[in-house]
């Protein structure tokens, strides 16, 4: 199955450039997402945070979203019309 994953980063403070979430593409148009709390002491896990969006993505699943989330998001919706073709 192909997929497309690109991680959303921490960009500032002690944690900047770790990973915080992730935002998943599994068909044209078809984007799902998955967002960590660090500040409630949640700990990012890379296969927990696929294994969610994915199921948003199924979902169709585009309320509650993190600001931090939504311009990864577009982004990932803009790739997956052209990546999957069909």
């Amino acid at each position: 199955m192909n997929t497309l994953i690109e991680y959303v980063r921490v960009k500032r403070g002690k944690y900047k450039g770790m990973p915080r979430g992730v935002v998943v593409a599994t068909a044209k148009n078809v984007v799902g997402w998955s967002f960590t709390n660090l500040s409630h002491g949640d700990k990012f896990d890379k296969e927990t945070g696929i294994m969610k969006a994915t199921c948003r993505a199924n979902g169709n699943v585009e309320r509650n979203m993190p600001h931090d989330v939504k311009s990864v998001f577009e982004r990932m919706k803009n790739r997956s019309v052209a990546y999957f073709k069909s």
